[in-house]
């Protein structure tokens, strides 16, 4: 948990160039730095499933 957190803050802290490297706007990683620590599930996005589904 207390990894989440650490990881969870650090993304906040990125910048634009560093989200486009990663594949992900600025807007997910915020609501991503938002959850709980406890908060660990997979969240689904259809956008980015495998061709193979």
């Amino acid at each position: 948990m207390w990894k989440t957190a650490r990881s969870r803050r650090e993304l906040a802290r990125m910048d634009a160039h560093l989200f486009a490297d990663i594949g992900i706007s600025r807007g997910e990683a915020l609501m991503e730095s938002e959850r709980r620590p406890w908060d660990r599930h997979v969240t689904a996005d259809p956008s980015r499933r495998s061709r193979g589904d």
